[in-house]
């Protein structure tokens, strides 16, 4: 039982640390769609500037987003084992790499 709930805690913090890459992609994705909209009005490089613009303002904008949703939510934090700045906590990292069951304190507030 103890390795199925260990692999459980791996497989939840593994997808909770993906969040912040997944909403990169997907933002970037829909400011690239977006931006397209205009593509079709103008020459294909130019097309593919204004798609690329959006794309990139679109993931500026949705990681901005994201950052300071993680940052106002203490729980969050937590429950995705991650900083206020969207990245691991060392010690989650450790705690799964060594396989110990031990809790970690919540972060502390800004």
């Amino acid at each position: 039982m103890g390795l199925l709930k260990r692999a459980a805690r791996l497989l939840v913090r593994i997808a909770g640390w993906l969040v912040t890459p997944i909403v990169a992609t997907v933002t970037a994705a829909i400011g690239a769609a977006l931006a397209s909209i205009f593509a079709p009005t103008v020459s294909p490089m130019t097309g593919v500037g204004i798609a690329t613009a959006g794309g990139l303002a679109g993931a500026i904008i949705g990681l901005a987003v994201w950052i300071r949703v993680l940052r106002g939510s203490p729980q969050l934090q937590e429950a995705l084992a991650m900083t206020p700045d969207g990245a691991p906590r060392p010690e989650a990292i450790d705690e799964l790499i060594a396989g110990e069951s031990r809790p970690t304190p919540p972060p502390a507030a800004p």
